[in-house]
């Protein structure tokens, strides 16, 4: 065997690893939140999960927030500039979201405490401790390809302090534990953070005020995206509750299993985060068009799945009690199919071609229709009418990128040019 041979070799298998590790991730990550599932369901009923449900809801649209689009922007922005100015990288992801946390997170507070049919208090006490999770790096560790780092400063406090909350309510806790401890869990991913990077006050203070409002303003492009979307993403349980709230507990677990096979599948375009953005210019639109045809197979088959295996999985992760129609696991399998669809086109495709604008107007059409369909489809038809909403809204979202790639041929024309200067 000859030594290029041996070299090409060990970086497939390096590629395949960090592959295995990023798939993962994700993986542990959105089956820990179903630990706790059967725990408050046994023992608070479908009141206590509904409290928790529409605090977890509203938290992660405040989480989206705060996260000021590093989510969408941040990973291609790391790959590039690893070893060079991650450190100033870092001071201004951070500074311009602490900005909006204290507003953003009062105001989550206060919707998710008068939106919940029960149990209030624990429903704001959920919203914030999601909401401070938009303060974390998982972007940057994907962006560096660090899988590790993502499982250890990430993925793990996160499954830590679910199954903790789960613990304590197998041994009589109150329901009051499940969102303390994912308080605690979200301020220590935010200091594991902190220390990794070796950021310092130096650093914040270092900040040009030029380059500040810049990226503030650019982020502010992205986060219209990231909040348009977190509209129908994150608010239909909350919308739910204010229009149909018998409908509530039976929406939210379908939307929980959902969610989790989402957050399994986001380990596909994670990992291929650095693989696009470093992308030679001779392999930049191949490489885009194996992310897209890749992303749809796994959105297909986890749709699938979905629907061959609904009745066993809901039975057992609600111990019994929510029993969603046949329609409604559809229009399930058909949002994520959409969902891993248009994180390949947006996320990925139109990010790399520069076109963070063209994201927020696809997430903004999303959300219109989104947040018109969930109301009046979850009041004239419950929960079915809401995840039929949802449904429309995510292929809006991906008809809307689509027609953009279309329409300006931005794939073909800039690759070319690119192509061209590059010679």
């Amino acid at each position: 065997m000859s030594r290029d041979t041996s070299v090409k070799r060990h970086i497939s298998y390096k590629r395949v690893g960090r592959l295995g590790l990023f798939a993962l991730a994700p993986a542990i990550a959105a089956v820990s939140p179903l630990v706790t599932l059967p725990a408050i369901t046994s023992a608070f009923g479908s009141g206590g999960w509904s409290a928790i449900a529409v605090g977890f809801s509203v938290g992660g649209a405040a989480a989206t927030v705060i996260e000021m689009g590093w989510g969408l922007t941040g990973p291609q922005a790391a790959a590039a500039q690893y070893r060079t100015r991650t450190s100033n990288l870092i001071a201004l992801s951070l500074a311009t979201r602490c900005i909006v946390m204290p507003l953003v997170g009062t105001v989550a507070a206060l919707v998710a405490f008068i939106a919940s049919p029960s149990y209030p208090v624990v429903s704001l006490m959920a919203a914030v401790a999601t909401s401070v999770g938009g303060l974390g790096f998982p972007w940057l560790y994907i962006g560096l390809n660090k899988p590790l780092l993502l499982l250890a400063n990430d993925v793990a406090p996160r499954v830590l302090g679910s199954v903790s909350g789960a613990l304590i309510l197998g041994l009589g806790g109150k329901l009051v534990f499940v969102p303390i401890m994912q308080a605690v869990s979200a301020l220590y991913i935010i200091a594991a953070g902190l220390v990794w990077s070796h950021l310092t006050l130096a650093d914040l203070r270092s900040i040009d005020r030029f380059d500040f409002r810049r990226i503030f303003r650019l982020q502010l492009a992205a986060m219209s995206g990231r909040l348009a979307s977190a509209v129908y993403i994150a608010l239909p349980t909350t919308l739910v509750a204010l229009v149909a709230p018998g409908s509530v507990a039976i929406f939210a677990a379908v939307d929980r299993v959902q969610r989790t096979l989402l957050n399994g599948l986001s380990a596909l375009p994670n990992s291929m985060q650095s693989y696009v953005a470093l992308a030679p210019p001779g392999q930049t639109r191949s490489r885009l068009y194996k992310t897209v045809l890749l992303n749809v197979a796994a959105g297909a088959t986890a749709g699938v799945l979905l629907v061959v295996f609904a009745t066993s999985v809901y039975s057992f992760l609600f111990s019994g009690t929510i029993h969603p129609t046949l329609f409604a696991v559809c229009s399930s399998a058909l949002i994520i199919t959409a969902t891993c669809m248009s994180r390949a086109t947006g996320g990925l495709v139109l990010v790399k071609l520069d076109r963070v604008g063209s994201v927020a107007i696809s997430a903004v059409v999303g959300s219109i229709i989104g947040l018109t369909g969930i109301v009046l489809g979850g009041h004239l038809g419950g929960y079915e009418g809401a995840l039929a909403a949802m449904a429309l809204a995510e292929l809006s979202v991906l008809a809307t990128q689509t027609a953009t790639l279309t329409r300006f041929r931005q794939l073909g024309t800039q690759l070319r040019t690119e192509t061209s200067a590059s010679r």
